[in-house]
């Protein structure tokens, strides 16, 4: 379950794709993250996130994380995913994904957790 990221250092773009590769989906509509407008959420027809685009400064966590083979963790109740190891100052949650940041102030995005397993199943991930 490794993980796609792009960097786009010119433009200062990111994006975080949540399924592999070969899963097909359509993007329905994109909605900025609500206490980050920094994140951009990708939707498909089933209201799962598919994609999450940083922009500007967000972007920063990325460009040390894109060369490397970055892969979802399971845990009991959630699939996780970490950009580093920065603790965890806020976190927020929406459309069944629990978004953590470096920052008191929801920036610093860090990576999430996926904790509606039945929306965004495992063998899907």
């Amino acid at each position: 379950m490794s993980i796609r990221i792009t960097f786009d250092k010119k433009l200062g773009l990111g994006y975080i794709y949540l399924f592999p590769e070969n899963y097909r989906y359509k993007i329905h509509e994109t909605k900025e993250l609500d206490s980050n407008p920094f994140l951009e959420l990708d939707f498909d027809e089933l209201g799962r996130v598919v994609g999450i685009e940083l922009l500007d400064f967000e972007t920063l966590s990325l460009s040390q994380v894109v060369s490397k083979n970055i892969r979802y963790e399971k845990k009991s109740n959630c699939v996780s995913l970490r950009l580093n190891n920065v603790p965890i100052e806020s976190t927020t949650t929406f459309a069944g994904i629990k978004f953590h940041f470096s920052e008191a102030n929801y920036t610093g995005f860090i990576g999430f957790d996926i904790i509606d397993l039945d929306k965004y199943p495992i063998q899907d991930l």
